[in-house]
């Protein structure tokens, strides 16, 4: 008689299950890593913003000019600022694209 070398289909079929129940398990845990990683770059858009900010904060406290409407010099050119924070208010029709406009044009990174 003589022996057929291979698997059988119910070997197969137990294979396909040990390896299948621990992937079904971890998949939600790498498709929520997208979300994660989407307000991860959100929070470090804002870190820049708050560091952008703070240094221009000391800038201007070093140059003196902490008054209600200065001009401080940047490496940039000149930007306007309030009580020694830089000015996020603007006469244009949006002020918070003006202000990220503005940073984006101080270095910052977009």
């Amino acid at each position: 008689m003589s022996r057929r070398n291979g698997f059988t289909l119910i070997e197969l079929v137990v294979v396909i299950l040990i390896l299948g129940i621990p992937a079904v398990i971890a998949a939600p845990k790498f498709i929520n890593h997208q979300s994660d990683a989407k307000t991860a770059t959100i929070q470090g858009f804002l870190g820049s913003i708050k560091s952008t900010m703070g240094m221009l904060h000391m800038k201007a406290n070093i140059q003196g000019k902490t008054g209600a409407d200065v001009t401080v010099d940047t490496d940039f050119g000149p930007y306007q600022f309030h009580n020694a924070y830089p000015e996020t208010r603007s006469e244009s029709t949006s002020p918070a694209r003006y202000f990220v406009q503005t940073f984006i044009d101080l270095g910052g990174s977009p």
